[in-house]
């Protein structure tokens, strides 16, 4: 009996231990199991989550473009894991300045509301190019990867009514010479107007993809017929042409699948194009008079801020401008233009204009109403699509408000400091504390594979 004692007991407490264990510990597993392969998948777009906010594919793509652009640096994976950590770090500070209940103010959120309006017409450009399907056949691609190896000189002339360019074309028919005299009637920038319009040697890939389809395909000498672009209607000169003289079937093969894609794309682009353009012609009705004197006394008073850095302005001078500005502020609803849905006003036009820089509207005050009016257009028509709740249009929102939320923190902080700004050494203890506080997850999969995607 004693050699079996052991055993037994043994054998019980397993088996009690064993209970035990099914009780109290297997549910936990079993609900482990199911988070791991119930739970919802992170949004590919999103590249880190700091806290309760995200660092987002669009706002890596668009800052890292930048940086690259504005410097010297290569792309690489040591640049890339950089800025995703720069991009984290402002996150922290933009999660930190909302822990700590800070709020924007209404030139903020009047800011963070254009860059929401702008997202939403990105998405809604984004959504019609996606919907398109557009075959592209084997002829097609030899002739664009025929254009890939040429180089084009071309001229153009520019004007917002078809029916003036329709005009001029007839009389070019009989008269191509003329082409440089209506460039000086039509143009207002003096590079264009004193060299016919000319815009030089053109690559492929570089143009409008509705002008690049009609300057490429004439031959050279000869004027095309109106092309729609984004902006207006223009008329291509072909002045000369250049071809690389061996291409071989050889490289078309590697290379046609790319371009077969490149070229169902632009295709999609002119239909989109053509879509957004139709909005822009669909009865919109424009107050001439109220137009034209409402872009005169905003030319003035950029022109005046301009001469004033270099120039006190007179009494006069001053009172004028005080004035204007103020009668802008006071008429801020009256409306410039009406469309099927909505109208245009003089906030609008000024909405506009902050997207833009005051060079632009200096060069050609015409040419900016009408992009202010194409995007208020644009903007109306992605609100009745309801893509105010596009989830896209939501996260960059939300990155144009976490970079003034980040930027209030550090100026709160400022405040308590004996300079002006951070230095270096203060800037990183404070990321390390914020490091400690604020839970981070990094995803690196979805940034190899936005790379990857590319």
């Amino acid at each position: 009996k004693g050699r079996y004692i052991a055993p037994f007991f043994f054998v019980k407490k397993t088996y009690l231990f064993y209970n035990m264990y099914i009780i109290k510990v297997m549910p936990f597993i079993v609900l482990g199991f199911f988070k791991i392969f119930c739970a919802k998948p992170i949004d590919p777009a999103i590249l880190a989550t700091v806290g309760s906010t995200q660092v987002t594919s669009f706002n890596f793509i668009d800052s890292y473009s930048k940086r690259l652009i504005n410097t010297e640096l290569n792309d690489s994976k040591y640049e890339r894991e950089r800025h995703l950590d720069e991009l984290i770090k402002t996150k922290l500070f933009a999660q930190a300045a909302q822990n700590k209940k800070s709020s924007l103010n209404s030139r903020e959120r009047s800011i963070i509301q254009l860059e929401k309006e702008k997202a939403m017409r990105e998405e809604l450009y984004n959504q019609i190019i996606n919907s398109q399907s557009v075959p592209t056949n084997d002829s097609i691609a030899r002739l664009h990867f025929q254009w890939l190896h040429t180089e084009i000189h071309i001229k153009h002339l520019f004007h917002k009514n078809k029916e003036i360019l329709d005009s001029i074309k007839n009389r070019l028919i009989y008269n191509p010479e003329l082409f440089d005299t209506f460039a000086v009637e039509l143009f207002k920038n003096n590079k264009l107007k004193n060299s016919g319009g000319d815009l030089g040697w053109i690559s492929y890939n570089t143009l409008d993809p509705a002008l690049e389809q009609s300057a490429f395909e004439i031959p050279v000498d000869e004027i095309s017929n109106p092309i729609r672009s984004s902006y207006g209607w223009h008329i291509i000169l072909k002045v000369n042409e250049k071809n690389q003289m061996i291409i071989s079937e050889a490289d078309y093969q590697i290379q046609k699948v790319a371009i077969i894609q490149s070229v169902s794309e632009k295709q999609k682009r002119i239909l989109a194009d053509e879509y957004i353009n139709n909005l822009m012609t669909s009865s919109i009705s424009i107050n001439d008079s109220i137009v034209i004197k409402t872009l005169h006394e905003i030319h003035w008073i950029i022109t005046q801020k301009g001469e004033k850095l270099s120039k006190m302005l007179s009494i006069e001078d001053g009172e004028m401008l005080k004035n204007i500005i103020l009668k802008l502020k006071l008429n801020q609803n009256l409306v410039l233009a009406s469309f099927p849905g909505g109208n245009f006003t003089i906030h609008d036009f000024l909405d506009g204009l902050r997207r833009s820089k005051p060079i632009v509207f200096s060069n050609d005050p015409l040419q900016s109403f009408y992009i202010a009016l194409r995007d208020k257009i644009l903007t109306v028509e992605a609100k009745k699509l309801g893509l105010e709740n596009n989830i896209i249009v939501q996260m960059k929102t939300k990155d144009a408000e976490d970079s003034y939320m980040a930027r209030k923190y550090l100026l709160s902080l400022t405040k308590q400091s004996r300079t002006a700004h951070l230095s270096s050494k203060e800037l990183n203890n404070i990321t390390k504390t914020l490091q400690s506080e604020i839970p981070i997850k990094i995803y690196d999969s979805n940034l190899t594979n936005l790379f990857q995607n590319r």
